[in-house]
């Protein structure tokens, strides 16, 4: 399978698990698929520490046959294939992800090997008009070209609207364009919960704690924009003479985020926000069932 067919399967339902092993100088758009395998297509995920663990008889708690499902990936993560694995070849679900791959592995693992060039332009465009979607494109290009090469700040940006309805989106990348970054004042329903987060504002997230889990919101973008939240109180409570212009921040931005202030110890800062980055991993490994990120947002975080 190439690339190409990768994306296209993932696109139009097609996709079926098959072994293959991705290797990319950076890894971000491995990942990215193994998110929409999981998202979009109900597939679990099962990251395994060791290839040696590929391939062995892995019993239920029962003893009864495989611990592994009919919609089960093995996916393994490392820096470099360096090895050669007959076992890998023979399983059919296995989903490898690696930066750097030796000739002698490269040459063994041929088949099932796909390697993912240095990302271009149109990568970036197409994942910012995928994520962005009812927004005009003429937007879009302006924050390609805002965010340059950094990828992860694009990818950061983008999922600050995807969480949001597609007609939503046009009003907030205006409010984008006006201030110079997404408005996180907005009225709109996932903003007010973060910042009743922030506020320690309980009546606010109990009321609006239904809704939210009704909507059905990416994990990914929740996460980003409460961890963009606690990070502005952190560079205007815990800063040095702390100003919106040090901090590159509008006034009624910088106002808003001091009147926030205080109501966490800076303790309590630096731990949620390593709190909300462990989180982040965890989604990503499987540790924590997307069910259940909001409720354990707010349990975690109140509770401290």
């Amino acid at each position: 399978m190439t690339l190409k067919e990768l994306k296209e399967s993932l696109e139009d339902g097609t996709f079926t698990p098959t072994t293959m092993i991705i290797v990319s100088e950076d890894k971000f758009i491995p990942l990215m698929y193994l998110n929409e395998i999981e998202k979009r297509h109900g597939y679990s995920l099962v990251y395994v520490d060791s290839v040696e663990e590929i391939g062995t008889d892995v019993d239920d708690i029962f003893g009864m046959g495989s611990a592994y499902g009919n919609k089960d990936i093995v996916v393994f993560n490392t820096d470099k294939v360096d090895f050669c694995s007959e076992n890998i070849l023979k399983e059919s679900n296995v989903i490898g992800v690696a930066n750097s791959i030796t000739d002698e592995a490269s040459t063994f693992y041929n088949n099932i090997l796909i390697k993912v060039p240095k990302i271009v332009d149109w990568q970036l465009q197409d994942m910012v008009y995928s994520y962005c979607k009812g927004v005009n494109t003429k937007y879009l290009d302006w924050l390609l070209k805002e965010c340059g090469e950094n990828i992860y700040r694009l990818y950061n940006e983008s999922l600050k609207l995807s969480i949001f309805q597609e007609a939503d989106r046009p009003m907030l990348f205006e409010s984008m364009d006006e201030d110079g970054a997404f408005d996180d004042l907005t009225s709109n329903t996932i903003f007010n919960f973060t910042n009743a987060i922030v506020k320690k504002d309980l009546p606010t997230i109990k009321s609006m704690y239904a809704d939210l889990k009704s909507m059905g919101v990416n994990d990914f973008g929740l996460l980003s924009v409460l961890y963009t939240n606690f990070m502005n109180v952190v560079s205007v409570q815990m800063g040095v003479s702390p100003t919106a212009e040090k901090l590159g921040m509008k006034q009624n931005q910088f106002n808003a985020i001091k009147y926030n202030c205080g109501r966490y110890t800076n303790n309590q800062l630096v731990n949620i926000v390593r709190m909300l980055s462990d989180i982040d991993r965890k989604i990503k490994v499987g540790e924590l069932p997307t069910t259940v990120v909001i409720d354990y947002l707010i349990v975690s975080i109140l509770s401290m």
